[in-house]
């Protein structure tokens, strides 16, 4: 009996780790970092605000004399996009991080 208990407490705890721990589908929104500010940043005239990197749907622009949060990059070092809020039209998207600077020493973390 005492062996038949532990197994089925293992199969719970595992049942249990499994629906805390199932990844997110694909569809989900983006999760920000809870521990990490977000960053103050400036984008090029013109600068696409997408629904997802690198060919989503156009959301808006974004220019030189808006103001700019940056959340969180995508982590892809050879095609790099960050996810910000266009705070003057507030509006929220993925853009090509080549059209936006954060400053030098800047830290912007990884989307989750």
């Amino acid at each position: 009996m005492l062996v038949g208990n532990k197994v089925l407490v293992a199969v719970a705890g595992a049942a249990i780790a499994g629906a805390i721990f199932s990844a997110a589908p694909a569809s989900a929104a983006v999760a920000r970092p809870m521990s990490t500010p977000d960053v103050p940043g400036q984008c090029s005239d013109g600068t696409n605000i997408r629904s997802s990197w690198p060919n989503g749907a156009v959301l808006g622009s974004c220019y030189s004399n808006h103001s700019l949060t940056v959340h969180c990059n995508n982590g892809n070092e050879d095609n790099f996009w960050y996810y910000a809020t266009d705070n003057t039209t507030s509006v929220t998207g993925w853009m090509y991080a080549g059209y936006v600077s954060v400053g030098r020493f800047v830290s912007v973390p990884t989307c989750r």
